[in-house]
């Protein structure tokens, strides 16, 4: 079960400015249609919000080994997306 995100973690990705470089488009882009409802909330929880694997498993009721793995998928399919892109 995925639980609601905290207040302001999905809105401090939509509020960098417009633009940038193709990178950060090509990011934003890929957090809008790549990964899953379940690794984005993980990747916010985790990155965002400071939290470890094992806060992250005992809040959303799953083992930590899922969540490491929903980790490890998330990042690989916004690595994949990025590998493109030159920073």
């Amino acid at each position: 079960m995925v639980r609601r995100l905290t207040p302001n973690a999905e809105e401090t990705l939509s509020q960098q400015p417009d633009g940038g470089s193709r990178a950060v488009r090509a990011l934003r882009a890929a957090w809008a249609t790549e990964l899953t409802e379940r690794q984005k909330y993980y990747i916010l929880l985790y990155y965002h919000d400071k939290r470890t694997m094992e806060d992250i498993a005992a809040f959303c009721g799953v083992n930590v080994g899922t969540v490491s793995r929903t980790l490890a998928r998330g990042r690989n399919r916004l690595r994949k997306v990025l590998r493109f892109y030159s920073v």
